[in-house]
């Protein structure tokens, strides 16, 4: 038997930041369920017509990245190009849902009153957490389901399946897309960093 192809390139630094990142995830994750705490799952479909009216500039646009993010895994599985795929998600998470987004969403959670904001603002989070994770699924599949299985409600929303393993992948949503928030946002956080 010939040893072509068999050598394994092992790169140490690549090790470590695959596990740093892990931790980042377990940590993150652990931070925004504080933020869900009290709230009330009953379904997977969080994101109502009535929800979807009340969204902020924010919510649009975390809601469109993960669309991308769906859509981005999704032609990276068609066409087998993986690495395409875990970038999708991880851009998602690591750039957009926690370095943006949830700091975006501190102010809400810090102040009293403004239920229907904070309620509107839950509902986006848990949907983002849900989908990350049944996004990464496929390449983390221990962290994945510990941490979807931590996620508020799990055990008690009808028709769920027991296991991450089992629910349905991600896919792009018309309803979730909102093309013009990245625009938008772009801007905001422009003015911002000024």
């Amino acid at each position: 038997a010939n040893g072509v192809g068999r050598d394994v390139n092992l790169k140490v630094r690549l090790i470590e930041v695959k596990r740093q990142f892990c931790n980042k995830m377990w940590q993150a994750t652990r931070f925004m369920m504080l933020r869900l705490e009290g709230f009330e799952v009953t379904t997977n479909e969080l994101l109502t017509a009535d929800v979807l009216a009340n969204l902020q500039p924010r919510d649009r646009w975390i809601l469109n990245c993960l669309n991308e993010a769906c859509a981005g895994c999704n032609e990276g599985f068609e066409k087998y190009h993986y690495a395409a795929a875990t970038e999708a998600a991880y851009d998602f998470f690591l750039r957009e849902l926690c370095d943006v987004y949830i700091e975006l969403t501190k102010p809400v959670f810090a102040r009293e009153g403004n239920d229907v904001e904070r309620d509107v603002t839950q509902r986006v989070l848990w949907t983002c957490l849900d989908n990350a994770m049944r996004l990464f699924h496929p390449f983390m599949p221990f962290v994945t389901e510990e941490l979807w299985q931590r996620l508020p409600g799990r055990g008690q929303i009808a028709d769920e399946p027991p296991s991450i393993m089992l629910a349905r992948y991600p896919a792009a949503r018309e309803d979730w897309a909102f093309p013009e928030s990245r625009a938008t946002m772009e801007l905001s956080l422009i003015h911002i960093s000024e």
